[in-house]
Order: C-alpha cells, then structure tokens, then sequence
C-alpha cells in the first residue's frame, strides 16, 4: 500500500510498530484523542470499549498515536492500490464519458455543467473502463446503449458525491479565504475552482493524500459499481426467458432503456435495487437477494384468496433466482370513488392480520405501494421477527413491551410516531401514515448556493418526502379514522380465517423453516445517520477516527449486552459504506451476517414465535389487537366550545350531583384495576397509556406508563390513592403500594446513574424525575409512607442537572421545578436541597431568557415562539418566578416575573378576551389559523390559576390592580370558552372545573359555584355510561393523569371532597 494513504486503513488492518518513542506533544494529542473517542461512547477509560479487547492499554497508546504502523494486505487495499496505480498510468485517460447536466433539488432546474465534475472525473473514466472490460469478456455489450451507459454512470457520479461534497465545499472554501479562486462574481470563482484548480494534478493528489479515508470509499464505491452493474447485466441477459413470463411477452428480446438506481438501502457491497425500464414499455425490478420468502408468502394470500373472503388480495408477479429475483413494477395508481377507497382500508386490515400471525416488522410508509384499491407489499424482508430484547417479564413495564412488541402495533401498518420525544412530537412513516413535508426531528445538511464560491452546508431539520402509499392524491388530505371499521372488518376476516383453517395455515408457515428473513437490530435511520455524519472531513482524514464515529453503537451495549456482539459486525459494514444486514433461519437462532454467524443474540426460535402467537389466538386476544388498531386509528381534533347553561342548584341538588361523581370516579377505578397490568412477580404495576407529543399535542404513540405525573404510573396512582382515602377500601390500598414499588425501583435506577450524559435532564413539575415529587408526598401521607429519602435524592440529583434544561416551563423545565420543590421547603431533611435547588432554576430562568423592552420570555423546546399561558408559557414561568422571590426573599425575581407577564400582555386579544396562542408548525400559528384555546395548559384558564395564586405574593398595589383586572377577564373568558372540548385536566373540561373551584375561593362563589354544578347536571348522564372523552385526538379512553381517566376520576373525587390537593395548581394547601 502506498505509504502516502496509510492513514486510510483501519485499526485491525494496522501492524503496530515496536519501540516506539513519542514527543510531549504527541502524548498530549493521544491523551485528548483518548479522551474525545471515550466521551464519545460514553466511557471513562477507553481500553474498556469491547471494541479493544484484543489489546492492551499500550498497543492501544500506540494505535492512537499513528505512529511507525505497517498495512496488512486485504483485498480491499489491493484493489485501491490497482485503481490508483491505473488513474496514475492513465490507463482509462481516453474512455469516453456522456455530458451530465446538475439538477438543483432546491429549485428542481436543470444547471450547467455539474459542479465539480472535474474532480470525479479521472474515477468515473476508470470504473467505466473497467466495466467495458467486464462486459465485453462476459458478453453483455449488447445490452449498453446510449441511454443505459448515461444512467449507470449517473448513479455512480450520485454515490460520489455524497461522499465527497463536503470535503470538496470545505476546500473550495479555504481556496477562496486564501484568495486563489478568480473571477468577477461567485459564479465565475466556482467554476475556476471546478475547471481550472481541480484539473491541477498536484492539488487532486494533495486532496487524497489529505482525505485517504475519502479515497479509500472511492475505491470501494466504484469497485462495487462495477460489480454490481457487470452482475446485474448478465443476469438480466441470462433471465430473458423468465422476464417474457411476467409480462407474457413472447418476443424473447427486449433492452434496458432506463435503468433507475437508489431504489433501496446499499447492503453487502453496495448491492442495491434497481428498476428498469425496457424497450417493450414494461417495468421490472431487480433485487439483489432471494425472493424465496416473496414467493411463499404468494402462496399464503394464493391460500387465503382460496377461501370465502370478501376481496381477494393482490399477488404482485416475481421470479426467484435464488440469490436473486424479478418483480413486476407496482405502479401507484390513486382510488377513484369511495367503495375503493373502503375496499382498500379492509385489505390493509387483512394484511395487518396476516402479517401480525407472521410476526412481521418494517413496513412502512416506503414498503406498500397503493395500486388502486390494491395495498401490495414491495419489500417483504422481515417476517418471523425474533426477539432481540429478552424482556423482564417480572416486571410490569417490561411485561407491558412484551404485549405491545408482539402485537399488530409492531408490524408497522398503523399510525406509530418514531424519533418521539418529551419535545418532539416524533414522525408517522407508518405504512397508513407517511404524510409528506412532516418535520423529521434530526437536523440534515443541506447544500446552499450551488454553482457559487459560496456553496455551503447548512443543517436544518429534514422533512419526510412523498411516498406511493396514499390511496388518493397528496394534495388531498385523508382522514384514516372513517375507515377504522374497514380496517377492523379486514382484521378480523383474516383472523377469523386462520383461526378456522389453523392446521392448514400452520402447514403453510412450515415452507418458511429453512428460507433466510431479515432481522433488525437497529433503525436503518440509525444507520443512515452515522454514515452521514461519516462523510465529514474530519473523519476522512484517518480510519481510526472513521472507526471512532462508528463504535458509537457500543454505547447502548450497556444497558443490553447484546448489542456488543453485533457492533463489531455493524462497523465492519459501515466502513464500507453499507448499512449493516443481518438474517437468520427461523428454525434457528443463529444470527447470520456476510461475515459469519452470531451466537448468543436470540434464545428462541423464530418459527417457534409464530407457532406461540398462533396458539395464543383467542376471543380475548383478537379483542386486544382490535384495541390496539382503536387506540392507533384516532380522529383528527376538533376544536369546539359549548357553553354552558347557568342555573341555580340548591344544597341537596349539589350534594346529590356530587355523590354521583363519587360514583364515577368509583367506576373509573374499577375500570384501571381490571386494566392494570402486573409483572409475573405481581410486585409492581402499569398501564398501556397513549402518549400525546408534539407542538401541537396532536401526535400520539402507544406505549408503557412511565415514572412521570403527566402520563405515567404515578399520576394514576394519585388517583388509586385517593380513592383509597375516600373509600377505605384495601384493593385501591393494595394497587396503590404495589404501584409505587415499581415506582420507587426504577426512580432508585435512574438516580444512580453516574455518567452526566446518561442523566435525566427534563425536570419539570409534570414531566421527568422532579415530577414525582407531588405524588411522593401526597401518596406517602395517604398510605402511611415516608419517601424522604427518595425525594432528597431526586433534589441531589437535580441540582446538577439545571444548566440543562432548555425547556423552562412548567410542563418539563426550571419553572415546574420550581413549583414541586416548592411544596417540600418546609418537609424535615429536605429544607436545605430544595432551597438551593429553588435558586438555581431561578437564576437558570433569569440567564436563559429573552430580554426586549421591558419583557423576558423563553421558547420552549416543544414550540418555536415564546408562548403564553401556564403550561408552556409566561404565567407559569412568572409565578414560578414569584414563589421563588417569595420563599428566597430575593426582589429581582419579582422584577423577571413582572417582565414575563409584560410579554404574555402584549399577546393579549382584546376581541377575544383571551392570549393568543402563538404555537407555530411550519410557520402557522394556531392563533392565525383562528384558534385560542381556553384551557389549563393553553389560554385564559391557565392564565387565571396563575393570577390567583400571585395574589397571594404581590404586594405592589399597582401589579395588584393589573392581575385583579386579569382575573376579571380570565374568568368570564373560561365560564364562555372553556367548555365543549374534552373532558381531561390538561385541557378539557374537568380541567377547568378545577380551575373554577379555586376561583370560587377567591371571587364570586355563588356565580362559580352554579357554573360547576349547572356543568355537571348537563353531563352527568353521559358519565354514567361512561361516555368520557380524553385529551386525545379522537378522544380515545388512556388511563393517565392529564389527559385520561385517571385525571377525570381524580377530579371527580376532587368535587366531591374538596380536602384533595389540586394536580393543576400543585399547592397542598389547596
């Protein structure tokens, strides 16, 4: 190997030199390469990594120190030295090549010649020289004409290019900082930089030598073009004959004439699908593996169609080779009337069945095309899905995973949001999503200024493109919700039909024992991104740091061992440019990949699985899948006001109207015990809770309740404990107690976790481990617990995290911080913690916020505008802020909260009598769209809590009189506005009950109070039948606190016995 590009090669293929010396500073630069790589993977003495386990800690010194090191030979280095070697010799300087024009994707118009072709140039000549080789000695040179020679090269310069553009933008750059490029304008310094600087061989080499990583994938990526274009012609000359039996063409002869690449993730050396196009008007694509597994679920939907159903599903054609195969092109053709679009959502419902029973996973929204009334499957890989996660089903959320992981939720047809966060309400690449222009939450580069000296790489968050999976037209907008009972009915026909033929269709699932199906491991996002990331120049400069980037993946081997078996083999492919791919038999469990087998990753049997689900087909099981399909299939919300009709409710009619919602919330309580869920050990408890995400509280995903207030176990639990207090009765006790065992083992957990980074860094009063402090001491003082110990840790551990916070408001930031460690000021061995935990989120508020005039206003990180309102807003951070002055005597927060509420003023709509809601996706507000929300979280009831609690502070006679006005107007904006929605705390009804209830303390009780009831008496009927609607698009039933049951029933008791706290005000003395 060319002693210039060492550098290129990896640690394993590295001989380490011996006796050898470094300088002071080389030591110093290895110590900080040591210490970046280990922070890096989250460890804190890097010779610890799995990934150096063959060596010790001074070979691994030596390694970093990229010192008097020799190359292993390996087939890889040999063909880079003979690619270099003939681009040397110009061996292919005189190949032709077809002219290219750039296509702009940010204007989507056709430029001049590409920029910095030049660059390419001397690679695409060889890989072009090397192909006519190929196909000259293999026969194929029939098959190149004009049009597929343009389009194989085309796909090669687009594979360069991502490797390359950011270096060569990078150093286009430091030529114009050095004023070498020339020309009047931008556009003239690019193209001599193009056309003159990289056609300069000493400077193309000297970017090599700079770059030899970047060098070494152009040489692997060019080698396997040549491969996978030689292979892919001579199996298309060889098949004829087959092809002729897809499309029933008898002609025996047809040519490419387009040839589309990128149609697929690269695996296993850059092997790709491609769609061809060919000289008959007929489309085929190729796939690069067997479609053995295609072709026996063919017989599967042959078999089903064979039976009394209603629609018979599409068989698309294909032909297995073996290693490889053909498949018809599903063009997407849209629905063209209702009955098809009906008949559409039952077949999905039908293959939701099928392929549930197969334990499928992965298809999404890019994996189904729509084909008039025809879902067809295009890439079905993952049937027989093991169990990479052996989950503690001792434990409830473990047992909870289990359910979700082997229902229809996972096969990937229904609406499911993935990259989901406490600040992102996540993406819907379902295969029923999939909806264009959605906001991926992961920043991307993107190229700006093509064809300009000022060609730059800007990142912002990427949006997910169209996708052939819509029924109908993408300007057209879709309400999957009205075809829940199609999708239900298509469901159930497959069940039922297995169900009744189970012998038959277990023979069925017995051709699948010895055929190869995909099994992941990790998102190909995951790996996408990292491979992305890899295409910076600094980690092109050397394989070591290219290795560095990739053994991130180790990082989640510590909290499963697993992981650190496969991450060895996930890097090998990365450092080809690959996304890792694995398979196994399901009739072992054997892990396979291209570099051998893997074992120790699965302990059972992925036929074994699929013979289980099978057995476990009941009544009660369909109806738990049937559930998870509802829980999935939400209606879009609708925003609505209903006021109230006022009239006057004498002692006994109050009394009886609150016995009546004693009684609900009784049944409220029966209905969360039966749906409670234990671990085997029966020592803890949980919930399948639906998780509302987002800006716009409109996303939603299923999944275990947590260890937060807002959506997790112990917001429920507040709930069982207080119908424990009113009632007396054990069960509620018992649900109680084994609830917080749970709880207080999996808070113990996640406090002791040491390393910073791994650290929770939410800290609000609804959300994070600060959340718990509420239900801590209100359950502890109901059962007869004392949890100090436990809150003093969550205040230790808090205090360390304030810095982090970027969310400051009450829901996840400083501000709700502040308001549940306001409660424990006064509790015996906390004093001292909470006082200092007060300050610190205080002062974290006063430095992060946005000062102009005379406002301060902070964005939280679910919203791109500062807000106001409570949850997310002004009033929240300001009485967060006021408390803090009060109980640290310090005037200067007063002075911060007075400059919030100037800012939340200035979002006031007189109109309205209400503050706009200012939350913003893809630059439309709510309140543009027409939208003020009159509730706890959003709008005047919120901001009416809030000034009733600061009366209680203020002593300045003027800030009186503004919040007294505040108040006026806050109240008659809730009583009007804040009724019709839902009927959940956060931002429903009961919510604003509550609210009226502590409103009644302070103004006009009789008026409130003949709100409250008059309210009451109207719906009392509905909440016998149990007709509750939760804060959730489509108003689906969810166990948790702020938006579910658990809330509704809470509050319920709340209206009965006034002695319980509030969960939206958080004050125990209240």
């Amino acid at each position: 190997m060319l002693e210039k590009f060492l550098k290129g090669a990896y640690s394993f293929e590295r001989q380490l030199g011996k006796n050898i010396v470094f300088s002071k500073d080389e030591i110093a630069i290895i110590r900080k390469r040591k210490a970046f790589w280990g922070k890096l993977v989250h460890i804190e003495k890097l010779i610890n990594l799995p990934y150096f386990s063959q060596i010790n800690q001074s070979e691994l010194n030596m390694l970093l120190g990229e010192k008097g090191f020799e190359v292993k030979e390996n087939d890889d280095l040999k063909a880079w030295e003979a690619m270099d070697q003939a681009i040397r010799n110009k061996k292919y300087g005189s190949v032709d090549l077809p002219k290219f024009k750039w296509i702009n994707p940010t204007t989507q118009k056709a430029e001049d010649d590409t920029p910095f072709i030049n660059f390419f140039i001397p690679f695409i000549k060889y890989a072009k020289g090397r192909l006519d080789e190929q196909i000259n000695n293999c026969g194929t040179r029939y098959l190149v004409n004009d049009n597929l020679q343009k389009d194989m090269v085309k796909i090669l310069i687009g594979h360069l290019y991502k490797l390359c553009i950011r270096v060569l933008i990078l150093e286009l750059n430091v030529c114009r900082e050095g004023n070498q490029l020339q020309g009047e304008n931008a556009t003239e310094r690019m193209e001599f930089y193009s056309n003159v600087i990289l056609k300069d061989e000493q400077y193309w080499e000297g970017l090599l030598v700079e770059y030899p990583v970047m060098y070494r994938l152009i040489s692997k990526g060019v080698n396997n073009w040549i491969n996978n274009m030689c292979e892919l012609l001579t199996r298309f000359s060889a098949d004829q004959n087959y092809l002729c039996s897809i499309f029933r063409d008898n002609s025996r002869s047809f040519s490419i004439i387009k040839l589309d690449g990128d149609m697929s993730d690269a695996h296993n050396g850059g092997k790709t699908v491609f769609k061809l196009t060919l000289s008959n008007n007929k489309t085929i694509v190729y796939k690069p593996r067997s479609l053995k597994l295609d072709r026996y679920f063919n017989e599967i939907l042959e078999w089903y169609n064979s039976q009394s159903v209603k629609y018979p599903i599409y068989q698309p054609k294909i032909i297995d080779r073996e290693t490889y195969g053909w498949m018809e092109f599903i063009e997407n053709k849209k629905c063209q009337n209702e009955s098809e679009l009906e008949e559409y959502y039952y077949k999905i419902g039908v293959m939701l069945g099928l392929l549930y029973l197969l334990r499928t996973t992965d298809i999404h929204y890019e994996n189904i095309i729509a084909f008039s009334s025809n879902p067809v499957l295009i890439d079905l890989e993952a049937l027989f899905h093991n169990r990479f996660h052996i989950l503690e089903q001792n434990t409830a959320p473990g047992k909870i995973t289990g359910i979700i992981e082997g229902s229809v939720r996972n096969v990937g047809i229904l609406p499911n949001l993935t990259f989901h966060s406490k600040n992102h309400g996540g993406v819907d690449i379902s295969a029923l999503g999939g909806d264009s222009n959605q906001i991926v939450p992961m920043e991307m580069p993107v190229i700006k200024d093509y064809l300009s000296d000022e060609i730059r790489i800007e990142y912002d968050k990427g949006r997910l493109h169209s996708s052939n999976n819509r029924p109908i037209s993408d300007d057209k907008k879709i309400n999957i919700y009205n075809y829940r009972l199609s999708i239900e009915g298509g469901f159930l026909e497959a069940y039922s039909t297995i169900k009744e033929n189970m012998n038959t269709f277990k023979k069925l699932v017995e051709l699948f024992k010895t055929v190869k199906v995909r099994q992941i491991i990790r998102s190909t996002q995951q790996y996408s991104t990292l491979l992305n990331i890899g295409t910076h120049p600094d980690y092109l400069r050397s394989g070591l740091d290219r290795e560095m980037l990739f053994t991130t993946l180790y990082k989640e081997g510590k909290f499963e061992k697993k992981y650190n078996l496969v991450a060895p083999y996930e890097i090998k492919d990365l450092l080809d440019n690959d996304i890792p791919f694995f398979v196994n038999y399901p009739n072992e469990t054997k892990l396979l990949h291209s570099r051998g087998k893997i074992e120790g990753v699965y302990e059972e049997r992925g036929i074994d699985l699929v013979k289980g689900q099978l057995e476990n087909m009941s009544e009660e099981n369909c109806e738990i899948q049937l559930n998870f399909i509802r829980m999935s299939l939400m209606d879009e919300e609708k925003y609505t006001v209903n006021p109230v009709l006022v009239r006057r409710h004498d002692k006994d009619e109050k009394r009886l109207l609150e016995i009546e919602c004693y009684k609900r919330a009784k049944e409220i309580g029966e209905e969360l015990a039966r749906t409670a869920i234990s671990g085997n050990s029966a020592e803890d408890i949980g919930w399948i809770i639906t998780n509302v995400t987002g800006v716009e509280e409109t996303n939603w995903s299923v999944e275990p309740s947590g260890i937060d207030l807002y959506n997790g176990t112990p917001g429920i639990l507040l709930f069982m404990a207080a119908l424990y207090k009113i009632t007396r009765e054990e069960k509620y006790l018992e649900i109680t107690k084994r609830g917080m065992n749970g709880i207080i083992k999996t808070l113990e957990k996640c406090l002791s976790i040491k390393n910073e980074m791994e650290k929770e860094t939410v800290i609000g009063a609804y959300t994070g481990e600060t959340s718990n402090l509420f239900p801590l001491i209100v359950i502890g003082d109901i059962i007869g617990e004392d949890y100090t110990e436990l809150c003093s840790k969550i205040l230790s551990n808090t205090i360390n995290v304030v810095d982090k916070d970027e969310n400051f408001d009450v829901v996840a930031g400083a501000a709700g911080c502040i308001l549940q460690t306001y409660n424990v000021v006064g509790r015996k061995g906390l004093e001292k913690k909470s006082i200092e935990l007060i300050s610190k989120c205080a002062d974290h508020l006063i430095v992060k916020a946005i000062k102009k005039d005379d406002m301060m206003m902070w964005k939280p990180q679910i919203a791109s505008n500062a807000l106001a309102g409570y949850s997310h807003g002004a009033a929240g951070i300001a009485l967060a802020l006021i408390k803090a002055g009060e109980i640290l005597g310090k005037i200067e927060y007063f002075g911060a909260a007075e400059k919030a509420l100037n800012y939340e003023r200035s979002l006031y709509v007189e109109k309205e009598k209400n503050w706009a809601d200012i939350r913003a996706l893809g630059g439309v507000t709510n309140y543009s769209q027409g939208i003020i929300p009159a509730t706890w979280c959003h709008g005047a009831p919120g901001i009416l809590m809030s000034r009733i609690i600061m009366l209680e502070y203020i002593k300045e006679e003027k800030a009186i009189k503004k919040i007294k006005k505040e108040i006026e107007v806050s109240l008659e904006t809730t009583i009007f506005k804040g009724f019709g929605k839902s009927h959940c705390l956060c931002h429903g009804d009961l919510g604003n009950i509550d609210i009226l209830l502590q409103a009644s303390n302070y103004s006009d009780k009789e008026k409130i109070n003949n709100v409250v009831y008059s309210y009451l008496d109207a719906n009392i009927s509905k909440f016998k039948l149990g007709r509750y609607k939760c804060g959730l698009p489509g108003q689906n039933n969810t166990p948790s606190l702020m938006i579910g049951l658990a809330g509704i029933g809470y509050e319920f008791l709340k209206i009965y016995d006034s002695s319980l706290p509030s969960v939206l005000s958080l004050s125990l003395d209240k």
